[in-house]
């Protein structure tokens, strides 16, 4: 009996406040998600997902630069279609891909590819409990509770300059604008209370590490690292773009390419070093550096450095025996000296030694 009144508790306490782990339905919507920019001279291609678009031609005009860009799906012509720079310049086929151009010259075209696609957008922010007169700000939006009655919560939202006055009903909501949406989880009409929740568009976020990276090698021989990619943002990331370079080596692959990296998901990217082949003991800096957008276009990137200390290709031994020393080389000061010379590169050196 008395863990039933506790499991009531706090079923009661997760409806009074609202509380939920679940994404809602309203926090996704159909959206133009971006993917990427493309700069296309004649025949050259942009691509995203089963949808292809190639640069056919490029007309000059009276007034500028048009083009003919031809349609691909899935790798099958579709058909051709005009493209100019004008504020009419968007192209949309299906409902599902908008080419938007947005600059044509005498030698290539500048075009945005979106797709249209059903994503989370809105995150949640902190629950605030508000009561009638008090007021909210969430960047440059205001929020004010007037009223509370048996089950309705009047709110006056300013935002921009301009403000609007809605009733809601308990987990009733309404967006605002592309940067806020207000929530009403839970209407207290004895405290003239209510629990406000706002949502605003989430971001991508990248955590990036270098491992198993040694920290010294010998020249001329097998070399690898990882790279640890994490999206740590509220929503995917997408247009991945990874560029590798070190001080001196060769890296491969130098580029990776990953089309989306959702939340929380982590990729991992074998990366082959190939050291120099005749080094002087050196310290080698690796780069690394990641650059992506989320479904607005909206840029994120970071970096991260690591290096490793690569051998001399020539080495020498020197060691001193003194066992086989007799008395009388002992009387003379002799020594008797070890010197062993390593060549650690793959073709012959000629090396002169200096015991100063």
């Amino acid at each position: 009996m008395y863990l039933k009144r506790i499991a009531l508790a706090v079923l009661m306490l997760l409806f009074l406040t609202g509380t939920s782990s679940a994404v809602d339905d309203f926090q996704y919507e159909e959206i133009w998600v971006h993917q990427g920019v493309f700069d296309l001279a004649t025949g050259d291609r942009a691509s995203a997902e089963k949808y292809t678009v190639k640069l056919h031609e490029i007309n000059e005009e009276d007034d500028g630069y048009s083009a003919t860009l031809l349609l691909y799906i899935n790798g099958e012509f579709q058909k051709s279609f005009f493209a100019d720079d004008s504020l009419n310049n968007d192209f949309i086929h299906d409902g599902d891909l908008t080419v938007r151009t947005l600059s044509i010259d005498g030698t290539k075209v500048a075009l945005e590819l979106y797709l249209h696609e059903y994503e989370l957008v809105w995150i949640p922010s902190e629950s605030r409990k508000v009561t009638v007169e008090d007021t909210v700000q969430v960047d440059n939006t205001i929020i004010k509770l007037l009223n509370v009655s048996d089950t309705v919560a009047t709110m006056e939202v300013t935002i921009d300059g301009k403000t609007y006055v809605d009733e809601y009903e308990t987990n009733g909501y309404k967006k605002y604008s592309d940067d806020i949406l207000a929530r009403v989880t839970y209407i207290d009409r004895n405290n003239k209370q209510i629990n406000l929740q706002t949502y605003q568009p989430g971001r991508a976020d990248f955590k990036i590490e270098i491992n198993e990276l040694e920290e010294q090698y010998s020249p001329n021989m097998p070399a690898s690292f990882e790279i640890y990619l994490k999206n740590t943002g509220t929503i995917p990331a997408r247009g991945i773009t990874v560029t590798v370079s070190a001080s001196d080596g060769q890296i491969e692959p130098a580029r990776y390419d990953l089309a989306m990296l959702d939340t929380l998901k982590v990729h991992k990217i074998p990366i082959n070093l190939k050291l120099p082949e005749t080094p002087v003991r050196e310290n080698m800096i690796i780069d690394v550096k990641v650059d992506g957008y989320d479904y607005r276009g909206k840029n994120y990137r970071n970096s991260t450095t690591s290096q490793t200390i690569v051998e001399p290709y020539i080495s020498v031994e020197k060691t001193v025996d003194t066992h086989l020393l007799t008395e009388e080389d002992r009387t003379k000061r002799k020594i008797i000296v070890d010197m062993v010379v390593y060549n650690n590169a793959s073709i012959g050196h000629e090396v002169t030694i200096r015991d100063p």
